[in-house]
């Protein structure tokens, strides 16, 4: 019988396996960074508040 995978693990191997098209790579940065970017004002307005 074959053993099921998770979603998640195909995900993982097909994105190691895939050369992934540098302009999706870019957006994703964006994304990250993005989200970086709120975090540490996020962290800034929690120390000005302490």
């Amino acid at each position: 019988m074959v053993k099921k995978r998770k979603m998640t693990d195909l995900m993982k191997e097909i994105r190691r396996s895939w050369v992934i098209n540098p302009r999706t790579r870019v957006q994703e940065n964006e994304l990250k960074n993005k989200k970086k970017r709120r975090q540490n004002e996020r962290k800034l307005e929690t120390d000005r508040e302490v």
